[in-house]
C-alpha cells in the first residue's frame, strides 16, 4: 500500500462531519462529568488539567475510526514544516532508496545522533506536540554545547497505508543509511521513541539480535564489537494484551482507551500473528541476553498512571533478567503522570520543568552525550 496521502487528498464528507458531531457531544458529556465527579472520586487524579484534557481524548479515540483520524490531523511532513517555521530553522531531510524521509532537528555536524521513532498507536502522524517535545530536549541538552545532539525523525507508513513489518523495514533502513551514506558510526547513534515508536525501538533492538524472517526488512550488520551508543524507551508499548490488571487500574487517569488502543493494534498487524519482534513483553526466554552487544545503554521511562504499567514493568523486568554487558540499563517510573507525558501534557499548557517525564528523559540524555 502506497505510504499516506497529502491531507488535501484525505478530505472527509459530510457524513464524517455528523459523525464528528456526534462524537463531540460525547466529548462533552464524558468530560463534563468528570469534572463533576472529581469531589467524589476516591482515585487520585493527575490534576485537574490532565484530568480532563485525557478525558476528552479518551473519549474521542475510543468513538473515532482510522478516517477522522487522519482527515482531522496533518501529515508528517506537514508538522515538520510547521516546526520549521516556528522555530525558523531551514527544512532538511534525507531520502532513502525507497523514498521513506527522515528530517534533521539540530546540527547534522553534531557528535552524537538521535533517531526518533514517533508515538501514536502507528495511526497518526508525528504531532506539532511531538516536535514541541523534542525541540525542548535538544534546546537543553545543548544548552552549553550546541554540538552534543541532533535528532533525525523518521517519516515512517502510518496505518491503514503501511502494516507491519513495513515500518520496522523502513527503521532499519534509515539505521543502514546513517551508518553507511551518512558514514555516522553506531557508537555515536542513540535510537528513541514514544508509544509506538517505543515498540518500534524494540523491534529494531529484536531485529538487530534476530534478523527478521520478513524478507522486506533490510538486514543491520554492525561491524564487530560495534554497538548503539544507547536506547531511550519513552512509555513504549510492550504487548497488545489489554486485559493486564492496569488497564482498570488506571483507565480513569490515563490519556488511552482500551478501544482506542485494540483497533490501532489490529489496523497495525493487519491480520499478521503476534510475535517477538511486535510484542517484547512476549519473548521467549533468552531474547534478549545479547542486547548489551548490539546496544550500551537502554533507558525505560515509564508513567505510574499508564494503563500499559504492567505490562511495560513485565518486559524492563524480561530485559534486566538477561541483561550481560558493561553498559547500563536502567528504569524509571515517574508517580502520577500518564502514557508520554512528556508530550501530551504540553498541549494542557503545563510548563516543560513541571513534567518530571520530560526532566527525566532529558536528564538521561544530558548524561549520556558526556559519554
Amino acid at each position: 500500500m502506497a505510504p499516506r496521502p497529502p491531507s488535501a487528498d484525505l478530505k472527509l464528507h459530510l457524513s464524517d462531519y455528523i459523525r464528528l458531531s456526534w462524537i463531540l457531544c460525547i466529548v462533552v458529556i464524558k468530560t463534563t462529568l468528570a469534572l463533576l465527579a472529581v469531589p467524589f472520586t476516591t482515585k487520585k487524579a493527575p490534576g485537574l488539567t490532565r484530568h480532563l484534557m485525557y478525558t476528552a481524548l479518551r473519549a474521542f479515540t475510543a468513538h473515532a475510526d482510522s478516517r477522522l483520524e487522519q482527515g482531522l490531523v496533518p501529515g508528517t511532513e506537514e508538522s515538520y514544516e510547521d516546526y520549521c517555521r516556528i522555530y525558523k530553522c531551514k527544512p532538511r531531510f534525507e531520502i532513502l532508496e525507497d523514498g521513506t524521509r527522515a528530517y534533521w532537528m539540530g546540527s547534522k555536524t553534531a557528535r552524537n545522533v538521535m533517531l526518533y521513532l514517533h508515538g501514536g498507536g502507528y495511526a497518526f502522524p508525528i504531532s506539532n506536540l511531538h516536535f514541541k517535545f523534542l525541540h525542548f530536549l535538544l534546546d537543553d541538552v545543548n544548552h552549553k554545547d550546541t554540538d552534543a545532539l541532533s535528532i533525525l525523525v523518521l517519516h515512517y507508513d502510518t496505518t491503514p497505508f503501511g502494516t507491519y513489518p513495513r515500518q520496522l523495514a523502513q527503521s532499519a533502513a534509515l539505521l543502514n543509511y546513517v551508518r553507511k551514506t551518512l558514514g555516522i558510526p553506531a557508537n555515536r547513534l542513540f535510537v528513541s521513541g514514544d508509544s509506538a515508536g517505543g515498540n518500534l525501538v524494540m523491534s529494531l533492538l529484536s531485529h538487530l539480535m534476530h534478523p527478521h524472517p520478513d524478507h522486506s526488512v533490510p538486514t543491520v550488520e554492525l561491524d564487530k564489537g560495534e554497538k548503539l551508543k544507547g536506547a531511550a524507551l519513552i512509555c513504549p508499548m510492550t504487548s497488545f494484551d489489554l486485559g493486564a490488571d492496569s488497564f482498570q487500574r488506571n483507565k480513569s487517569l490515563d490519556v488511552i482507551d482500551g478501544r482506542a488502543g485494540l483497533r490501532w493494534v489490529n489496523a497495525y498487524l493487519g491480520g499478521k500473528p503476534h510475535d517477538p519482534y511486535n510484542e517484547p513483553a512476549c519473548t521467549p526466554e533468552g531474547w534478549w541476553k545479547n542486547l548489551a552487544s548490539v546496544c550500551r545503554d537502554v533507558y525505560h521511562l515509564i508513567g505510574g498512571n499508564e494503563v500499559m504499567l504492567d505490562h511495560e514493568v513485565l518486559c524492563y523486568k524480561k530485559i534486566e533478567k538477561e541483561w550481560a554487558g558493561e553498559g547500563e540499563i536502567r528504569v524509571e517510573i515517574i508517580p502520577g503522570e500518564g502514557h508520554v507525558a512528556c508530550a501530551t501534557d504540553l498541549q494542557g499548557g503545563y510548563d516543560k520543568e513541571d513534567i518530571k517525564t520530560y526532566t527525566a528523559v532529558r536528564d538521561w540524555f544530558k548524561m549520556e552525550v558526556q559519554t
